[in-house]
């Protein structure tokens, strides 16, 4: 197993997006991205990664989700890969480890990053690492959808899905993190259970227009 990486400051200033796998998530999303100008950078999170193979990061923290997908080939994924669990490097050599540490808030330092519960709190830690100027989330539902689906994708192989409820509160010591760094932050998400006072809700198209993402705070 390789030794954890530091992340490098590849994009200082820019604006990132964060996509998720919840359910409300869809194809029409990424498709506004691709044509918003200037385009942000994007954070796809294990399955969203489906919709969006032009991404410019792949963030998938478990070696069981890697294992899944051995069949995909790297052509097919985003040029840079992270992960944090380090038997990854078992299942597919060119994912980035990175190390995690019990707790939420943002890492300032690039060696490592808080691990927040759950992947989608560790891509925002990521996209503060590689310079994020701003932030806006997509696809975080936190939660199932009335039909009970808890992501865009079928379920996983295992059956299993996040216990969301329990990984509500980290939000709040990342949204003070971010705020101590001066990186606004908002959730696009098309429904959320993270609350509004937490990280305030905003349009994508919205939040996708350079007005925002490169001069603005969200009220």
């Amino acid at each position: 197993m390789r030794a954890a990486v530091t992340v490098d400051r590849l994009w200082p200033g820019e604006p990132f997006l964060v996509c998720g796998t919840g359910p409300s998530l869809s194809a029409a999303d990424l498709a506004l991205w691709r044509q918003s100008s200037p385009r942000p950078r994007l954070i796809v999170v294990n399955n969203a990664v489906q919709l969006a193979p032009d991404a410019d990061v792949l963030y998938a923290a478990d070696a069981q989700w890697w294992t899944w997908n051995i069949a995909v080939a790297d052509t097919a994924l985003p040029a840079l890969l992270f992960g944090a669990q380090p038997s990854i490097s078992r299942v597919r050599a060119t994912v980035r480890i990175i190390a995690t540490r019990n707790g939420n808030g943002i890492s300032t330092d690039p060696s490592w990053i808080y691990s927040g519960g759950h992947g989608g709190h560790q891509a925002i830690n990521v996209a503060a690492l590689l310079g994020a100027a701003s932030i806006a989330l997509l696809g975080f539902d936190m939660g199932a959808d009335r039909a009970g689906r808890h992501h865009f994708h079928p379920a996983h192989p295992n059956g299993t899905h996040p216990t969301y409820r329990a990984r509500l509160p980290a939000f709040r010591g990342l949204r003070a993190a971010l705020d101590a760094l001066h990186i606004p932050i908002v959730n696009c998400s098309r429904q959320t259970a993270i609350p509004a006072d937490v990280i305030p809700r905003q349009p994508l198209e919205v939040a996708l227009s350079a007005s925002w993402l490169l001069t603005s705070k969200p009220a």
